[in-house]
């Protein structure tokens, strides 16, 4: 995810297929929907706050296969949460009408 203009929905594309994604939201709405995609779907764990954490957690799952297994497997668990929950959001909105 880049930092000025984030993924947006090709980051739902990404956690559909069980790709891990790194976000680092900035100041605008548009820097920061990949990350909120993140929250709703596997949480904050590849969510950084600076470049070098960027970096460092870039070259962590690039390095390391087992850190790499486990946020493509939070990735890819992300199918299950509410993000992707379509009936859910159906109904909640038809309560609203």
């Amino acid at each position: 995810d880049t930092t000025n203009y984030g993924a947006h929905m090709t980051a739902g594309d990404a956690l559909w297929a069980g790709v891990p994604i790194i976000s680092m939201p900035g100041r605008t709405m548009a820097s920061r929907i990949c990350g909120s995609i993140l929250m709703s779907g596997v949480g904050s764990g590849t969510i950084v706050s600076s470049m070098e954490e960027y970096e460092d957690l870039a070259v962590e799952l690039a390095l390391n296969a087992t850190a790499y297994e486990e946020a493509r497997a939070l990735a890819a668990g992300a199918r299950d949460s509410p993000l992707y929950d379509i009936e859910r959001k159906v109904r909640e909105v038809e309560t609203l009408f």
